[in-house]
């Protein structure tokens, strides 16, 4: 997979100490492309802190042609954490 498009947005400065949590899920499939949802978030006040999406292009290792996200995976990250939409839902 490639990175087709990152995006962030920081909404909260960190300090040495504070306590973070990140979090990731796919939010969507599309036939030969994903995007991850991103957050990060101070876990004493729950503010948010980063907000962001990265969109990959799965391709074939030889030729960096786009092809198909492989079934196997949408199967598994399905299992992982539960449906996930398609890039029109």
């Amino acid at each position: 997979m490639l990175v087709a498009h990152a995006e962030l947005d920081y909404l909260a400065p960190a300090r040495i100490g504070d306590v973070l949590v990140v979090g990731c899920r796919i939010a969507w499939f599309g036939s030969k492309s994903l995007r991850f949802d991103l957050a990060v978030w101070d876990e004493t006040t729950q503010a948010a802190v980063v907000r962001g999406h990265e969109i990959y292009v799965t391709v074939d290792a030889t030729t960096f042609r786009p092809k198909p996200v492989p079934e196997f995976f949408k199967e598994a990250v399905d299992r992982l954490q539960g449906p996930v939409g398609s890039a029109s839902d």
